[in-house]
């Protein structure tokens, strides 16, 4: 009778490592080869479906993670489309589809504006907050001319 010790390590990213030991009796039985056959097999699709199921969560990750970053780069756009001409500052929210999109927050500072753009998409939420100068926004067409201070 021998006796091997099947040690495994499935690396599936760079945070999540699994160890799978097995230890399979080899008998001169048909009975124990025919279980060694079945315990193969068994090994052999929990290691074609497990990374399957793993992989598929952590892109569901980057997909959410990727709308909501969307989602806050559209309150920027919005907030550097609509600078008001007389207020110091302005506040709104991007609603669509009954759900709300952005929070986006405008100010004039010396020299430039601040646009802090908070996106949101299921529960993941992410704040961007930028600064341009006057001379930008005139070169890149957001304004016509430099307010005077």
């Amino acid at each position: 009778m021998n006796i091997i010790i099947l040690h495994l390590l499935v690396k599936v990213s760079n945070d999540l490592q699994i160890n799978f030991k097995l230890w399979i009796i080899n008998a001169t039985f048909n009975q124990h080869a025919t279980q060694l056959g079945n315990v193969k097999m068994r090994l052999l699709l929990i290691l074609l479906i497990l990374p399957a199921v793993v992989f598929s969560q952590s892109k569901g990750f980057e997909d959410n993670l990727e709308k909501v970053f969307v989602n806050a780069k559209k309150g920027i756009y919005y907030a550097l489309s609509n600078i008001p001409d007389r207020k110091n500052s302005m506040s709104k929210e991007l609603i669509d589809s009954d759900k709300l999109i952005a929070k986006v927050k405008l100010s004039k500072e010396v020299h430039g504006i601040k646009v802090e753009s908070e996106g949101f998409y299921e529960t993941y939420r992410v704040t961007i907050e930028v600064y341009r100068s006057y001379d930008k926004l005139v070169e890149e067409g957001y304004l016509k001319f430099i307010p005077e201070d």
